[in-house]
């Protein structure tokens, strides 16, 4: 029997996520990704019992890669720094994994009703990233960087920005670095679009 090896696990995700990235979940064949990491059927099964858990597996390990960055951001440097960091990791992430956001965003609704174990470690992961981000919006505030506030609608408004710019350069050719993007977002999210008189 086949020694199962963190090593070739990893490749197996890899392989799945560019098949999943390019064909979508539901096209995408355990034979293809097998074929895709240059290993049998037969192994793919001795580290996952479905492709539904393969996908669980690839969303952990992307969310899990960007909880530990964020808590290294915010470990360290002053709040307008953390802030700025935390925009322009989202994305530097992006660009460095697109295959991963795009299957997110096709898929993230879907997952929550896979007949899949994990799902409640996704789940976990996503409310602990969540949390981060609450936690660190409550310390703005706590700190005197932000003005009153519900710190979770402050997450919540800050990632829908990210997403939707996000969406719109994956959506628009990727004509340019989304870090690009920044500062402008950081403008709109501390000052608003009123215009001051």
């Amino acid at each position: 029997m086949e020694k199962v090896n963190t090593e070739k696990r990893v490749e197996i995700i890899e392989a799945a996520l560019q098949l999943f990235s390019e064909r979508g979940f539901e096209k995408t064949t355990v034979d293809e990704i097998a074929n895709k990491a240059n290993v049998g059927k037969g192994t793919i099964y001795l580290y996952f019992k479905n492709k539904e858990q393969i996908f669980m597996a690839v969303i952990e390990e992307g969310l899990s890669k960007m909880i530990t960055h964020l808590n290294q951001i915010f470990s360290h440097g002053n709040y307008m720094t953390q802030l700025r960091e935390m925009i322009t990791y989202h994305f530097k992430f992006v660009e460095e994994n697109k295959d991963f956001y795009k299957i997110f965003l096709k898929e993230r609704l879907n997952f929550c009703f896979y007949d899949n174990p994990s799902k409640t470690k996704i789940v976990e992961l996503h409310h602990q990233l969540y949390r981060l981000l609450e936690e660190f919006f409550h310390n703005g505030i706590k700190e005197g960087y932000l003005r009153l506030g519900n710190p979770n609608y402050y997450s919540l408004s800050l990632s829908g920005m990210i997403s939707h710019f996000i969406v719109h350069w994956l959506t628009t050719g990727e004509t340019e670095s989304i870090t690009s993007m920044t500062d402008t977002i950081l403008e709109i999210f501390l000052t608003g679009a009123q215009k001051t008189k």
